[in-house]
């Protein structure tokens, strides 16, 4: 502190006495650097700061809770604390830009807490879920997904993933913290599922509604409703992989001003019906909805890599 702000060593002062804050106050036109406070306190409690960050804490929060409510076999709830911070998590960057209160802190603040919020909890939860059944190996599948989960956000705050175009801009380079998180859970979201459905209509009417398909039914259903702990592993794996490629995927930051101003009056209703209609089944029909979701995620990679090629 002493070196940058040219601060005086305390052996070379002189011995505080009045005399000596009589003459400093005379002796106005000093060269002596003016001290800078560089310690919290209330100058820099600016709300417009604080309400963003206060939901990137509060993100962090919610997602670490999930670990106590594993510990307790509350799977359904552990799983929603996860997507809780997800869903805080994209509140912070626009709440934060809208009041003008965007900071260096507060984009530290957030990455470090997506790292807990998506990287360390996930893994956690699927490791208390099933994996340590597996022993070693399913904690070493575990810690590989949140070695691949902070080199993703390193890469990204590096801003490895952007360059000059535009078009680039419009893609994320690997599957981002948040969709990692909710693709690395979707087979708890799918026990969930099935678990509810034969609450419902009993425990064979699953398999019996896939027999009507034929052997391909029931293929689909092993492949979708059966979840092994050596068939989590190797989808756990292929998730990691995911976030450490270099697959585009589509970005959020899309769906800007500019996009919205180029459809008409009857896509944007449409575009607003299709959101209500997701936010209405999070609520009504949760585990549907969110399986609806990962799968519809998953086929846009595809789609999104011929797309970024083509414009490119």
């Amino acid at each position: 502190i002493n070196a940058e702000y040219g601060w005086k060593k305390m052996q070379d002062e002189a011995p505080f006495t009045g005399n000596n804050m009589q003459a400093e106050d005379e002796n106005s036109t000093s060269s002596e650097p003016e001290e800078v406070n560089i310690l919290p306190g209330p100058s820099i409690l600016n709300m417009r700061k604080v309400i963003p960050n206060s939901l990137t804490l509060m993100a962090v929060a919610v997602g670490l809770s999930g670990i106590p409510l594993a510990l307790n076999s509350e799977w359904g709830w552990a799983i929603f604390c996860i997507l809780a911070a997800g869903v805080l998590d994209g509140l912070d960057g626009p709440v934060a830009r809208a009041l003008n209160g965007t900071s260096r802190f507060g984009a530290e603040l957030d990455s470090l807490c997506d790292y807990i919020n998506f990287g360390v909890s996930p893994a956690i939860v699927l490791y208390l879920w099933g994996l340590r059944t597996a022993g070693i190996y399913g904690w070493a599948t575990c810690l590989l997904y949140v070695i691949c989960m902070g080199c993703r956000l390193a890469r990204f705050n590096a801003g490895v993933d952007f360059n000059a175009s535009k078009v680039t801009r419009n893609f994320f380079m690997g599957v981002p913290a948040p969709a990692g998180a909710m693709l690395v859970i979707f087979p708890m979201v799918v026990e969930r599922l099935r678990e509810s459905w034969e609450k419902e209509h009993g425990k064979q009417s699953l398999v019996t509604f896939w027999e009507n398909f034929g052997d391909f039914g029931l293929k689909l259903n092993d492949i979708f409703f059966v979840w092994e702990v050596s068939k989590v592993m190797v989808y756990m794996l292929v998730v990691s992989f995911l976030l450490v490629s270099r697959i585009p995927t589509f970005s959020a930051k899309m769906l800007n001003r500019a996009f919205f101003s180029g459809l008409s009056l009857g896509a944007r209703s449409v575009f607003a019906a299709v959101v209500l209609g997701f936010a209405a089944g999070l609520i009504l029909t949760p585990w549907r909805t969110l399986c609806l979701l990962n799968v519809i995620y998953v086929i846009t990679f595809p789609i999104s890599y011929f797309s970024e090629n083509f414009n490119n």
